[in-house]
């Protein structure tokens, strides 16, 4: 029976991933939500998505680009229509061209996955920096992902912390997280456990498992806090109820071994068993499932 240790940085791969129709005053600065942007959201909230497209095509006719972007994630996704992602990205390039941040770093998933459009990570790089710039923290987030992991582009950690610092300070868990890690791993800044406690908390104070999960090894271990097991325990149930399966697995070998706690085979069958369902990988798994069979 062994614990689990860390989590790298390289997990956290949210470029380009699903976002909500954008509201009033979200996405472009100062943009403000027009009469055809409230129409089109109330009509996406009780399902008529046909209703929801005449109002958004009608505000992007008139130049709203929070309603260009809105009937591009329609186009996107599908939501009433055939997927379209050619469409969605001409219609992500005119709210990005309006000044709307989500537009651009949604056109920027779409070159670097190769969404509608050949893959260009030169393009993508640059409307994800459009989007960083006018205030979407996906985009700074992506660009952090991206420099950090190497992928695609030449490695530079410097511009990786960068990244994820504005998007750390715009309240994006995948920064903070990233942040975190890079102070942790001494990666294009100087290694100082502190200051990735800090970053850990951020993170997990906004329900993130993984940075539940990572900053409960710092209090187990005393690095950069007072050791305290206690305290990583409650972390490690944190971590389990937000997602992350090694918090499950961690918790429960404790539990069942009476590691600071009063031995409680249920509660760790209970916790084994909660692992399992949240997808854990293949070495994750494993380990869960020797757990429910020595313990059950």
């Amino acid at each position: 029976m062994r614990r689990l240790l860390g989590f790298v940085a390289a997990v956290w791969m949210l470029c380009g991933a699903g976002a909500a129709l954008a509201q009033s005053e979200k996405g472009s600065g100062e943009a403000k939500a027009t009469p055809e942007m409230i129409a089109g959201t109330d009509a996406f909230d009780k399902g008529d998505f046909a209703e929801a497209a005449r109002q958004f095509r009608l505000g992007c006719d008139n130049g709203d680009p929070l309603s260009c972007f809105n009937l591009g994630i329609l186009h996107r996704d599908g939501k009433g229509m055939p997927v379209d992602h050619v469409k969605a990205n001409a219609l992500f390039d005119q709210a990005c061209k309006g000044g709307d941040s989500w537009g651009c770093s949604k056109l920027g998933a779409s070159y670097q996955k190769g969404l509608g459009t050949a893959k260009d990570m030169t393009k993508a790089l640059a409307y994800f920096q459009r989007g960083c710039d006018l205030g979407d923290d996906q985009g700074c987030y992506n660009l952090g992902l991206i420099y950090g992991a190497g992928r695609d582009v030449p490695k530079d950690a410097e511009r990786a912390v960068s990244n994820y610092r504005l998007a750390c300070d715009a309240q994006n868990v995948g920064g903070c997280f990233g942040l975190a890690w890079h102070y942790e791993n001494g990666e294009g800044v100087t290694k100082d456990y502190a200051q990735a406690v800090t970053y850990y908390e951020k993170a997990c104070v906004r329900k993130d498992g993984f940075s539940c999960f990572n900053l409960a090894l710092f209090y187990e271990d005393g690095r950069g806090v007072k050791r305290d097991l206690a305290k990583a325990q409650r972390l490690y149930g944190e971590a389990c109820d937000g997602g992350d399966a090694k918090g499950c697995y961690n918790l429960g070998l404790d539990y069942e071994q009476g590691r600071g706690l009063s031995p409680d085979k249920k509660r760790a069958l209970s916790l084994y068993r909660r692992g399992l369902t949240l997808n854990p990988d293949p070495e994750v798994r494993k380990l869960l499932s020797a757990a429910v069979k020595r313990v059950d």
